[in-house]
């Protein structure tokens, strides 16, 4: 099998001579926007035009790492949305904001989404 040259060759951006980075982050987290509890829990978030309501917080926990380099101080929430949809939050304690990890909400794996259950209905003898 042959190899082409010039994929293993940088490309020069702009003529500088430089390289161009072909790096780039993976499911980059996206700023949100979320309401939370006086105990600093989401209670819902906005996912493109739709706000969500919080069913059930799955998980939390706390990063703080890095410290040599840039401070990394988050608090991370797993929540389950009123559709069904599996979401991880953190609140970055550095800058304030709230960020959805990884860029996108989730289907949950193997079930469907969660729904209401219907009234009772009445039924006459």
């Amino acid at each position: 099998m042959k190899r082409d040259p010039s994929a293993a060759r940088p490309h020069s951006g702009g003529g500088t001579g430089a390289p161009r980075s072909r790096v780039r982050p993976l499911d980059a987290p996206h700023g949100v926007t979320v309401h939370a509890d006086p105990h600093g829990n989401p209670v819902a978030v906005r996912v493109g035009r739709a706000r969500l309501r919080v069913e059930a917080v799955r998980e939390r926990w706390r990063i703080d790492d890095e410290w040599w380099r840039a401070p990394i101080h988050r608090v991370y929430h797993q929540v389950v949305l009123e559709d069904g949809r599996v979401a991880t939050l953190y609140r970055d304690l550095v800058d304030g904001g709230w960020y959805l990890h990884g860029g996108r909400v989730a289907s949950m794996r193997g079930t469907a989404p969660a729904r209401r259950p219907a009234p009772p209905r009445r039924v006459d003898p």
